[in-house]
């Protein structure tokens, strides 16, 4: 599934007028998708992309904390540079939509907001938990962040409270940290309080993926060559049928 955000991307250079008057449509499409390719992540390899958290054993289910609209959530640490492609909230009855949206959040530790998402709640399923795409975020190794979702009233959608004698399997690119909430009735905001007494409260989850390798300059410049070519061969073709 192609995120919407590089849709959009695709959509908008569309509509702008040709740089190379006189070309076929092929010609144009095919240098609209390298211009796309070459501003963000290719779809293939956000589709590539994995859940950070994959399961969990020992913990509890809840629907709030003391019925306040608050953000909890999880520290982790990056093990890898990664990149992270869409913010996702539990569905721990997957054969049925969620009861009501969730916004995610993605801080750092220092309580810088990196990406925020609302999950609908017939968001993709994966794994267990709905996601929303979102423009892709890079997180450095040896770096800690934040990962937290909201809970809100009414409350009917419930996340497991994982102790510190529990276990939380994730992606070998990060390393799980410990529970993170927000201030009592803090809405949707920064996690500050850490509790140690739990390794976290899995509402929320991101699909991550590896850093990619950025092109050079000559390669970027074979590319172009070779599609411009291609894209003269169809038209000289063309115009001989």
């Amino acid at each position: 599934m192609v995120p919407s955000f590089l849709l959009q991307r695709w959509t908008n250079l569309q509509e702008q007028p040709s740089i190379f008057q006189g070309a076929s449509d092929m010609f144009n499409r095919t240098r609209t998708f390298l211009v796309v390719f070459l501003m963000g992540v290719s779809p293939g390899l956000l589709a590539a992309g994995g859940p950070a958290v994959t399961g969990a054993s020992g913990g509890t289910t809840f629907i709030s904390i003391d019925d306040t609209d608050q953000t909890l959530g999880f520290t982790f640490e990056a093990n890898a540079d990664v990149v992270v492609t869409a913010l996702g909230v539990a569905d721990t009855t997957p054969g049925d939509p969620l009861s009501q949206t969730h916004q995610v959040g993605l801080w750092t530790a220092g309580g810088v907001l990196l990406a925020s998402a609302t999950v609908q709640t017939d968001s993709t399923l994966i794994g267990g938990w709905r996601y929303v795409y979102i423009p892709p975020v890079t997180l450095q190794t040896g770096q800690t962040y934040v990962l937290g979702s909201a809970v809100t009233s009414p409350y009917l959608d419930p996340y497991n409270r994982v102790p510190d004698v529990g276990s939380v399997s994730t992606n070998p690119k990060i390393t799980i940290g410990i529970s993170a909430t927000n201030d009592s009735a803090g809405g949707f905001s920064f996690p500050l309080n850490v509790n140690a007494s739990f390794l976290a409260r899995l509402g929320p989850n991101m699909l991550i993926g590896a850093s990619p390798v950025p092109l050079s300059p000559l390669a970027l410049a074979a590319i172009t060559t070779f599609l411009a070519l291609v894209g003269l061969v169809v038209i000289r073709r063309r115009s001989q049928a």
